[in-house]
């Protein structure tokens, strides 16, 4: 008989050998962040200052696109009333760093005087991109309408939001944070937080420690094995 190593299959489908990000965070994340304690504990590893109350007190989501559905119940509480519709572009443009006035009638609205257009609707009933190069000859202010859809489309794996800050986390297991990745989380966050009135925070989960020359990303990090640790000193095993 042959020396050589043989093939040994797994026996069954366990966690262990699990390659989802999700399934990850829905195993240990999920339940850390149901307790006050492992709140209290992430929001200082990523280097967010609170007291135990405010802990206790903060907000988790995961997996949600906050920016968005913000925006959107905004929208449908405005949408075919003129007088509010005017004021609603007027708020966005602001929050959006739109100038004032912007688009009020050729980008807004789907034709003058018709109803508001949802910038991040599907198809053509967005602010798509040929319809935007149609209508906005400055390079400039064209990327930033454009990135108002590209907010709106950013999902947040973990949201969580205190009295004074908006905490984004980006889950990474055996994938890399890109760069235009990094940046629309940023440029998402950031805006949601101006919305929300606080200030804004950003972190990482990853599977190992990064190299911060890594897609030149320096951010605040913590390690999926601390997460798995916490969380099992807290549920007292």
């Amino acid at each position: 008989m042959s020396h050589e190593s043989r093939f040994t299959p797994v026996n069954e489908f366990c966690f262990e050998i699990i390659r989802s990000e999700r399934a990850k965070q829905a195993h240990y994340l999920v339940p850390l962040l149901r307790l006050t304690s492992g709140k209290f504990w992430l929001l200082s590893s990523l280097g967010v200052s609170v007291s135990t109350q405010d802990a206790a007190a903060s907000q988790v989501f995961h997996l949600s696109f906050p920016l968005k559905d913000i925006f959107t119940f905004d929208y449908y509480n405005c949408r075919g009333k003129t007088e509010l519709e005017d004021q609603f572009i007027a708020y966005y443009n602001d929050i959006f760093n739109l100038p004032v006035g912007f688009g009020i009638e050729r980008i807004w609205r789907k034709t003058p005087g018709q109803e508001i257009r949802h910038p991040g609707a599907p198809g053509r009933a967005g602010w798509f991109e040929a319809f935007l190069q149609e209508r906005i000859s400055d390079r400039e202010l064209y990327n930033k309408a454009r990135d108002v859809r590209r907010m709106l489309g950013t999902e947040a794996d973990v949201l969580l939001l205190t009295h004074e800050h908006v905490l984004l986390i980006e889950c990474k297991y055996l994938s890399s944070l890109l760069t235009e990745q990094y940046h629309r989380h940023i440029m998402m966050g950031r805006t949601l937080s101006k919305r929300l009135n606080k200030e804004f925070a950003f972190g990482l989960i990853v599977e190992e420690e990064r190299d911060p020359e890594h897609a030149k990303i320096e951010a605040p990090f913590v390690l999926w094995s601390s997460i798995e640790e916490k969380l099992l000193e807290l549920e007292g095993f």
